[in-house]
């Protein structure tokens, strides 16, 4: 039949925003939606980051806040620790995290990420490079478990 037109489709909002001008579509007539679509990407995103974190990370940090001596202190801008020598609080392959109270200077890094608390500041070294922080003057941190 030749002249049997194909019917016109109705326009509908996309599924998903694949294309800048879909996702803009489907703000306009569904910004709920693409809330949620956004909002699922951002979940699946950061998940296996937070797992990472998790593993690598925050165990270490627990590790080193069991580590902690009965008194220590970070009194007007300088480290009051009990022991004189370097210790390592806690170190895996992502980060690790030492003391050097007499120093002025960390010692060597073994994590990705190393923090190292010195006489009058906090080192962090990384793949980036290292960064000195000071204490300020007016704290009065206590650091015993």
């Amino acid at each position: 039949m030749p002249g049997d037109a194909l019917p016109a489709r109705a326009e509908q909002a996309p599924r998903l925003p694949w294309t800048p001008r879909r996702a803009a579509r489907l703000a306009l007539d569904h910004p709920w939606r693409l809330a949620l679509v956004y909002w699922l990407g951002a979940f699946f995103a950061t998940a296996p980051l937070l797992k990472l974190a998790d593993a690598g990370w925050f165990a270490a940090i627990d590790q080193a806040v069991r580590e902690l001596p009965e008194r220590a202190a970070l009194d007007r801008g300088w480290l009051d620790w009990p022991e004189p020598r370097r210790r390592t609080l806690a170190e895996n392959l992502f980060l690790s995290i030492a003391v050097t109270p007499l120093a002025g200077r960390p010692g060597p890094a073994a994590g990705d990420l190393h923090c190292e608390w010195t006489l009058d500041a906090l080192w962090i070294q990384g793949p980036l490079g290292g960064w000195r922080l000071p204490y300020p003057r007016r704290w009065r941190l206590d650091l015993s478990r």
